[in-house]
């Protein structure tokens, strides 16, 4: 999918956009849920649809609690493409290695 109509996509809900513009960092869907506001299960929803879509990908997936998710390249430029547009300074990610 090209990345206009992923920005399109991502920008028709706004959940979507409470979601995509909360992940700062690698985080839990419970952490996301409390930054946005947003209720858990709407909150994991989302994350499903970043998943099938390939906005995001499950860094501990063989944990059954407490999963963190993180954006792909391409929700990256999402991400990035979406904050220059609302005039925001670009999430730099760069995180330690643990």
């Amino acid at each position: 999918m090209r990345l206009e109509a992923v920005i399109d996509w991502v920008v028709r809900s706004d959940r979507r956009r409470r979601v995509l513009g909360c992940l700062d960092q690698p985080l839990t869907a419970r952490q996301i849920s409390r930054r946005t506001d947003l209720f858990l299960g709407a909150c994991s929803y989302v994350l499903g649809e970043f998943l099938a879509k390939r906005l995001a990908a499950c860094l501990n997936d063989g944990a059954r609690r407490g999963r963190v998710y993180w954006l792909t390249e391409s929700g990256l430029l999402c991400q990035r493409h979406l904050r220059e547009e609302a005039g925001l300074p670009p999430i730099t990610g760069e995180f330690p290695v643990v």
